[in-house]
């Protein structure tokens, strides 16, 4: 897969910098037969390896290429303090529903992913937090943006994103998206305005609820405490949550559904 991302960058006439982060299945002998900068490094998580490319990077625009992804187009930089951000092949990401400016209470609201759009090198300045091998484009695109930067949805299709779902499946993977996504939620707090926050908590609620439905304990309070009264639900659900603990009401909720679920 890695060799397919490559070379859908490299038609693109760039600088193309590979970043290999302790791999062990052979990529990096797939990497070395390409025209590209290559580096190894030992395995310290994504945002480490970003920052090695950023650092290695020479350009004044920066994009991001995951391993097993594919580059479709090139976006064309906005004048500014402005960030392109383009639209992704086969996924729900990117805030397909905006055009134009990105609100920054959309941006705390959802994920943007950070390989649809393009980073001047300016922006990147104090890269990726490492502390976070998951969750750091949130806290990446809250951070640029408490800082001025603006988000701009643009037209067209730039990412062909690969099916990760076989990884996302592993309770192990999910226990520590939830654990990274509250140390965002809390890096962040500080750096935006009230209703951003409130944008942030409410969706610490809805991922505090995906929490309890795995059976995270220790998550689900966890983010259902960072959400305060942000609660999100129906409102049989919200007058549920008043005489029980979140997790305890999305299992009464949970085995309510499949009592009135037809069986089959």
């Amino acid at each position: 897969m890695v060799g397919r991302a490559i070379e859908s960058a490299l038609v693109h006439n760039a600088e193309i910098v590979v970043v290999d982060d302790g791999s062990t299945d052979g990529s990096w002998d797939v990497i070395s037969a390409y025209p590209v900068k290559a580096i190894r490094t030992e395995n310290r998580g994504v945002s480490a390896a970003r920052n090695t490319g950023i650092e290695a990077a020479t350009g004044d625009y920066i994009r991001f290429l995951d391993s097993d992804d594919r580059i479709l187009s090139a976006l064309t930089p906005l004048p500014g303090e402005q960030i392109p951000v383009g639209e992704v092949a086969n996924r729900n990401y990117g805030f397909p529903n905006i055009e134009g400016p990105i609100p920054g209470t959309a941006l705390m609201g959802g994920t943007l992913s950070c390989w649809l759009a393009l980073f001047p090198r300016e922006a990147l300045a104090d890269g990726f937090d490492e502390r976070l091998r998951l969750s750091e484009d949130y806290e990446l695109a809250a951070r640029l943006h408490s800082q001025g930067w603006q988000f701009v949805r643009v037209p067209g299709l730039v990412y062909d994103l690969n099916d990760h779902t076989g990884d996302r499946l592993s309770r192990d993977y999910s226990r520590d998206y939830y654990r990274a996504q509250l140390l965002a939620f809390e890096t962040v707090a500080s750096q935006i305005t009230h209703q951003e926050l409130l944008s942030a908590q409410r969706y610490a609620w809805i991922m505090g609820r995906d929490a309890s439905r795995l059976r995270f304990r220790e998550e689900a309070d966890a983010l259902f405490a960072f959400a305060g009264s942000a609660r999100v639900g129906p409102l049989p659900l919200r007058l549920l949550y008043k005489v029980l603990h979140p997790f305890t009401a999305e299992l009464v909720l949970e085995k309510v559904k499949a009592i009135r679920r037809p069986q089959l």
